[in-house]
């Protein structure tokens, strides 16, 4: 579905955004074709899942990319419970279940988008990366 084309733009090589309701919040996310590995990309405040257009044909060669915009970010819907860290990290986990993936290295930035707010809700087997 996704190959490493020089310089061609996300919308052009990934699944362009779409949305899929995770615990009765509507979510926007970009997602690659299946790979051995699986990795859920956090958009970095302000951005959205676009902000990952310039590494994501080079990632997506060798890894299943799902990168969504959390509730309240990007274009996904908002809801005020999942404003916490806590909240937000149950969040995370529920829709890396929702996608499907087991064991996802997760990236993100800040407090609640890092994978130290998901790492020990899920299994020792997570792993995870901070901007």
């Amino acid at each position: 579905m996704t190959t490493h084309q020089e310089n061609q733009p996300l919308n052009e090589i990934a699944v362009k955004p779409a949305f899929r309701i995770i615990e009765g919040v509507s979510i926007r996310f970009v997602e690659s074709a299946p790979r051995h590995s699986d990795a859920l990309l956090l958009s970095p405040w302000p951005e959205s899942v676009l902000a990952y257009e310039p590494t994501w044909s080079r990632l997506a060669e060798t890894t299943h990319l799902v990168s969504i915009d959390l509730p309240g970010f990007g274009r996904s819907e908002q809801r005020d419970t999942l404003m916490s860290p806590r909240a937000m990290g149950d969040f995370i986990v529920r829709a890396a279940d929702a996608f499907g993936l087991e064991h996802p290295h997760i990236v993100g930035t800040g407090r609640w988008h890092s994978g130290r707010a998901v790492r020990g809700r899920r299994n020792p087997g997570a792993s995870s990366a901070s901007m």
